[in-house]
């Protein structure tokens, strides 16, 4: 499993737990950037993973 993957599969679990997070809050529970964040969400909502709204998801 790559970093990358690792990552958007606990951004997800996070999701899943508090139904829903800023992508501030989501960078800082995960140690990232809000950049970073950003990229992993628009990669899972490319796969159908999840629905993003205005500033998370």
């Amino acid at each position: 499993m790559t970093l990358a993957h690792a990552r958007r599969q606990e951004l997800l679990e996070l999701l899943q737990a508090e139904g829903g997070l800023r992508t501030a809050e989501l960078a800082r529970r995960l140690g990232v950037s809000e950049a970073t964040v950003r990229r992993d969400l628009a990669e899972l909502e490319r796969q159908g993973r999840l629905r993003r709204v205005h500033g998370g998801a």
